[in-house]
């Protein structure tokens, strides 16, 4: 009888080992957090011959317990219980496991919810959910049904074990949801800034008058430009900041920068254009959130621009002479004030440029902020260079720190092109004619008051371009012609050249330089060219073109390479 009874003993505890062996199995395996409290509330309910199941985690202010899963007659998920009373506050704040074997002699228990559903609590086991001491939950069963009417103190130790582990899958499930939801941040942050960064627009061709970069200070910007050719000849500009960072910044931009495309077609005064996209932000944009803003028009046949300003850091007008004019903002950002009306200003450029800019730029630096008076000596250190190069040194001198960026860069500038066409130099392509092309361009370049040694680079690099032209785009096809057009800049002592032929389009991804380690003839035009000209790029040609390769380059330049 007693080796029967032994043999049972031994039985019901392998048993009891096997139950928290394959119930630790499914919680390994479970990663999502609804069905770990699924699997956990049935078993220990289906194992402990109990009526009833619940799980109740804290939130995460601590001031409730939230009923997250129950199993049972009675289904009181999402039932918020005040933290600090009753059996399951007690097993949390003990850290132990409650046995109320009589809930009515217990003083703890909370008759309001049986009230509520007529559903009648006889006994309670309850076990905290803890991590490293920390009870975060608690898991309860209610009213035993087998054939003794109360619960046991091994069943009070099993259902111990059982919440440790059930704790430890919890807590997994947690975490694993956290780190998807941080990932699908991320994601959603990274198409965010690829939206954003569609928006904005291409760089145009080198001769354009107008030139803007944005560096954003993370993966998106609260800061934005745009301009846009319209039909009659004039351009439609703008830049602004939104207030604020994240998402919702970035969806006020987005906004914001799609308004003024679609608008400015129509509104073709900046004023009235500034009105329209600020009742439009009015409308729909988040309590307390804000854009400063620029618009404005630029005419290049009388050099005329004419803006209005929501709010924004006052542009700065470089004239021609050096000295510099700010013009001061009166008017509130867009999204505060509905119905308002914003003033127009009209400059007359005259050789000069007029800069917009974000705070990104006045306040880099760190301690030691530029401020307007340090943007005005950056502006003038790089004045003699071409627009597209200016801002982009500019920019590179703004980064220079140590210190990562606080706020978005973003800088705008426009200004008449004041290059003077000098000739228009057309050759078939055939290599002997190269000998005519080199003694023009020394003639011009000399003319223009370039030094011996940057003639005679120039002449190199110019004749290295010419000849990938005859060699490769036209596979020295002697029949077919290219086109130099030369100018000069005389404000910036810059000379610009462009090649065009009408050779198949050029993939400039797969132009690459030869090093110069590499001693053996031809190849080495790319490397001149890079070398010598402070800017190379494909264009997009004129129509009835294939390629048109835009280079520009200081006079007062120093050659990098020591010529013959």
């Amino acid at each position: 009888m007693i080796e029967r009874r032994k043999e049972d003993a031994d039985s019901r505890f392998l048993k009891e080992i096997e139950f928290v062996a394959s119930l630790g199995a499914e919680f390994t395996e479970s990663i999502e957090l609804d069905e770990t409290l699924r699997n956990t509330t049935l078993r220990v309910m289906e194992h402990l011959d109990a009526q009833a199941a619940s799980v109740f985690l804290l939130n995460p202010q601590g001031t409730h317990l939230i009923c997250r899963f129950c199993a049972g007659p009675i289904d009181v998920t999402g039932l918020s219980i005040p933290f600090g009373k009753g059996i399951l506050s007690r097993a949390m704040i003990k850290n132990s496991l409650q046995t109320v074997l009589d809930v009515t002699s217990d003083e703890d228990f909370n008759q309001a919810v049986d009230v509520t559903t007529n559903f009648v609590t006889r006994s309670i086991l309850c076990a905290p959910l803890a991590m490293k001491g920390k009870p975060f939950g608690a898991i309860e069963i209610i009213n035993k049904t087998g054939p003794s009417p109360l619960f046991t103190t091994k069943e009070g130790r099993l259902l111990s074990a059982l919440s440790s582990l059930a704790a430890f899958a919890i807590h997994h499930a947690r975490m694993t949801e956290e780190r998807l939801a941080q990932e699908a941040l991320r994601q959603e942050i990274a198409l965010a800034g690829q939206i954003q960064r569609s928006l904005l627009p291409k760089d145009p061709a080198p001769n354009f008058p107008l030139f803007g970069i944005n560096v954003p200070a993370q993966e998106i910007s609260g800061d934005f430009y745009s301009h846009l050719l319209l039909p009659d000849g004039r351009i439609a500009f703008s830049l602004g900041d939104v207030s604020g960072k994240g998402i919702r910044a970035s969806m006020l931009m987005s906004k914001t920068i799609s308004l003024f495309q679609c608008l400015c077609k129509t509104h073709l005064q900046p004023g009235r254009l500034l009105a329209a996209i600020n009742d439009e932000v009015i409308e729909t944009s988040s309590h307390g959130m804000f854009v400063t803003m620029i618009a404005g028009l630029y005419d290049p046949q009388d050099q005329l621009v004419v803006f209005a300003n929501a709010g924004h850091l006052p542009p700065i007008l470089r004239q021609a002479d050096g000295v510099f004019v700010n013009f001061d903002a009166d008017m509130p950002p867009l999204g505060i004030l509905g119905g308002i009306e914003f003033a127009d200003e009209f400059v007359s450029l005259q050789g000069g440029s007029l800069y917009l800019y974000s705070d990104g730029v006045t306040e880099a630096g760190g301690e030691q902020e530029l401020g307007d008076a340090g943007l005005k000596t950056m502006i003038n250190a790089f004045s003699s260079y071409p627009l597209a190069l200016r801002l982009r040194r500019m920019v590179e001198q703004l980064k220079a720190g140590s210190q990562p960026l606080n706020d978005d860069i973003t800088l705008l500038t426009i200004e008449a092109p004041a290059h003077t066409h000098l000739a228009s130099l057309n050759y078939p392509a055939d290599p002997a004619c190269l000998k005519d092309m080199r003694h023009r361009v020394r003639q011009l370049v000399t003319d223009a008051g370039g030094s011996e040694s940057i003639t005679e680079a120039i002449v190199v690099a110019l004749n290295e371009a010419c000849m990938n032209v005859i060699q490769h785009g036209y596979q020295g096809d002697a029949e077919q012609e290219y086109e130099l057009q030369v100018a000069y800049n005389k404000n910036r002592n810059v000379m610009v050249f462009e090649l065009l032929d009408h050779a198949p389009r050029v993939d400039p991804a797969r132009i690459k330089s030869r090093s110069l380690d590499d001693v053996r003839p031809g190849g080495l035009g790319v490397h001149f060219i890079g070398e010598l000209m402070d800017e190379m790029a494909f264009c997009e040609p004129p129509p009835g073109y294939g390629n048109l390769l835009h280079m520009s380059v200081r006079l007062d330049k120093q050659t990098p390479l020591e010529m013959p």
